[in-house]
């Protein structure tokens, strides 16, 4: 249920499975159940924005969107498919599929124009990648343990991450990278 913070009144509800995530991002909420049923809503008047169908089950699941909920990033856990997150793209049709890391992908970060995505695993790793191609940009290194959070800037040029026991790592994403067409 969404609340509105100034009249102290719901604003909407949304009945249905238990095994959901919720997260805000922008004016947007994004709804993910178990079954892979994804769905954003803008907040104000809980129109639809995107549908989509997530080849997920289960266990722990991870979800980010772009502030206008066009873009929707999703994971889950150890027991289905791990290292795999999941694109859509209100704009396109299909789901894409990244191998994100050899285990778990544990924390997922989305630029807000939905260009850049950061994973985070079980394996250690942080890895950036173009949301368009579904392409390997660049591995950023120096986590020893299990990275449990990520964050990127809103212009992309900067990405930090937490490991389980608290480091906290930060990368001046200093390149040449030029963003394919379209």
């Amino acid at each position: 249920m969404l609340w509105d913070r100034s009249t102290q009144r719901p604003l909407h509800a949304f009945p249905g499975p238990r095994d959901r995530v919720a997260t805000v991002s922008g004016d947007v909420l994004v709804l993910v159940t178990g079954r892979g049923h994804t769905e954003v809503l803008e907040i104000r008047n809980a129109r639809s924005v995107l549908t989509a169908r997530l080849p997920l089950f289960g266990d722990s699941l991870h979800a980010v969107a772009t502030p206008d909920g066009r873009v929707v990033a999703a994971a889950h856990g150890p027991f289905t498919t791990p290292g795999v997150v999941w694109l859509c793209h209100a704009d396109r049709r299909g789901v894409r599929e990244i191998a994100a890391c050899a285990d778990t992908v544990t924390c997922l970060a989305l630029t807000p124009d939905g260009t850049l995505l950061l994973t985070g695993g079980l394996d250690h790793t942080v890895r950036l990648w173009d949301v368009r191609t579904g392409g390997l940009v660049c591995e950023l290194e120096g986590n020893t343990t299990p990275v449990f959070s990520v964050a990127l800037s809103a212009d992309g040029c900067h990405a930090a991450s937490c490991d389980n026991v608290g480091t906290v790592l930060f990368w001046d994403l200093d390149w040449e990278y030029t963003r394919p067409p379209g």
